[in-house]
């Protein structure tokens, strides 16, 4: 599936998330090509080839569990190759709907001084 196939087969779900979290439809997508290379390399099961259908490569259990997958993770400042467990997701809509609420409800994305946060720009 080419991305403008993507893009048009999920469009007015992404306009609804965009208009429930006020992120631009096309940021979340640009997040998505990168964490799978154009959406050529989501995240599968390692053993089972089972598809997680996580477009975020977001680690943790899913609404379908997890799959293992491999990553590579730094100790010490050295890159080791690690298997890893992957949030699985029943469909595309629920990786969208869970990558959102971890931007706008976890307390690591929050700015700490939101409010003023771009006060001194202007």
């Amino acid at each position: 599936m080419t991305l403008k196939e993507f893009i048009r087969k999920l469009e007015s779900y992404l306009q609804m998330i965009e208009d429930m979290s006020g992120i631009p439809w096309q940021v979340i997508i640009a997040q998505a090509v990168l964490e799978t290379r154009w959406l050529e390399d989501p995240v599968v099961d390692i053993y089972t080839g089972q598809s997680s259908y996580n477009l975020f490569n977001i680690k943790g259990k899913g609404p379908a569990g997890s799959v293992k997958a491999y990553d590579i993770e730094y100790v010490r400042g050295t890159p080791r190759k690690v298997i890893a467990e992957f949030r699985a997701y029943n469909n595309y809509i629920q990786s969208f709907e869970d990558y959102v609420r971890l931007l706008t409800e976890n307390k690591r994305y929050i700015p700490k001084n939101s409010l003023g946060l771009y006060k001194n720009l202007f």
